[in-house]
């Protein structure tokens, strides 16, 4: 399952519709997420139907799943899984879907089961046929089970999305433009609906990176950030002129889809103070900037700045950001998804997540994940908004 990665077993659980008393290294359901390929979940060794052969992982929360990973016994054939179906639950295991079915060699390799992604609270794998040395007896059994997730492939289309964000439709041709623009939308709708199969993703990124590749410049200046042509070197003995025109410092500017304030010309840094639309669904704020022909770092969010964004659902921040304002993503409801790329940050505002979206998960890098949890503490966020790694 290439692009596809299991899901940390942290916050998971197992349990299932039959199981042998724990005898040794065999019996219960959760030896199946203990990292231990020596330990197994078995059905009873009296043997039992197969209606009840199935044994379900709860993820903890909602996640983006798209398949299951399966690993025999070690040796042994009782109760080695040749049928199966999954089953997916959205609603913490009251209620079931089926996801797929299929069936998997008579070894002791890993086997895997794929279907369309979507958003589960559960996964069950249930056995429709297994092997068996005991005659007359019908068993299963698992030594390690994980849950995979298609966000993977997600993340490489939506760092595909936010990497050509920032371009201006007015410094490109017409041509080349649309086709570009009706890349970025198929791109954005795949990310805001997250119900696409891994095939549908993977296009989208391909169309979008070919499609950004093949966009060429047009004639005319873009009126928010013109572009300025570098003087000719008449003389080769002496080096060129330098472009006189710059942004200053403490100024506001407008590059694609947000704007900016010059807070150190000298550092070349800004903060980004706004979105241009208020109907923006994915808020990007990117490590640079390029304003007149110079690239800034954004070390900043301001105070306010995506205030009331009613659409936006997820928002990235680039890995130059040291600081998140008051109040900068302040009522945004509709905001589920917050992932921090940087590993600079130093200070966030008071209700900087204000009025986000309750079950909200705000994604850190691993390496700074408790020096964030506390940095990130009582921000304004419900009690349900989850800060991970």
């Amino acid at each position: 399952m290439e692009g596809d990665i299991p899901l940390t077993l942290e916050g998971m659980s197992a349990s299932a519709g039959n199981e042998q008393a724990a005898s040794g290294a065999e019996g219960p359901a959760f030896n199946v997420l203990d990292d231990n390929h020596d330990t197994m979940w078995h059905t009873a060794w009296d043997g039992s139907e197969r209606d009840v052969q199935w044994i379900s992982i709860s993820l903890g929360e909602a996640r983006l799943v798209n398949g299951l990973r399966y690993l025999p016994r070690k040796s042994n054939e009782n109760g080695l899984i040749t049928k199966y179906e999954i089953y997916v639950s959205q609603d913490n295991g009251r209620t079931y879907q089926k996801a797929c079915e299929g069936d998997w060699e008579a070894d002791h390799s890993w086997k895997t089961a794929e279907f369309s992604p979507v958003m589960a609270t559960d996964v069950k794998l249930q056995t429709v046929d297994a092997l068996s040395a005991a005659e007359g007896k019908q068993f299963a059994s698992a030594a390690e089970i994980r849950i995979t997730t298609a966000e993977g492939e997600y993340e490489a289309l939506r760092t595909v999305w936010e990497a050509n964000s920032q371009r201006v439709k007015t410094e490109y041709t017409t041509e080349t433009w649309a086709v570009f623009e009706r890349a970025m939308q198929k791109a954005e709708q795949i990310l805001t609906q997250q119900t696409a199969d891994k095939t549908a993703v993977l296009l989208a990124k391909e169309a979008l990176v070919r499609a950004a590749d093949a966009l060429k410049k047009a004639e005319i200046k873009n009126p928010d950030n013109p572009p300025v042509k570098e003087p000719e070197d008449k003389n080769p003995q002496n080096p060129a002129v330098q472009n006189p025109v710059t942004a200053q410092q403490g100024k506001h500017y407008r590059a694609g889809n947000y704007f900016y304030r010059v807070t150190s010309a000298k550092k070349q840094t800004v903060q980004v103070t706004g979105a241009a639309k208020a109907s923006i669904k994915t808020i990007a704020v990117p490590a640079k900037v390029t304003l007149y022909g110079t690239q800034y770092k954004v070390t900043a969010i301001a105070d306010g700045a995506f205030k009331n964004n009613q659409k936006a659902s997820f928002a990235s921040i680039g890995k130059y950001v040291e600081t998140i304002g008051k109040k900068a993503f302040w009522g945004c409801k509709s905001l589920k998804k917050i992932t921090i790329q940087s590993k600079k940050l130093k200070k966030a505002g008071k209700n900087a997540f204000w009025g986000i979206h309750k079950n909200a998960k705000i994604k850190v890098p691993a390496s700074k994940f408790k020096k964030y949890q506390n940095l990130l503490k009582n921000k304004g966020q419900g009690k349900q908004v989850k800060i991970k790694k």
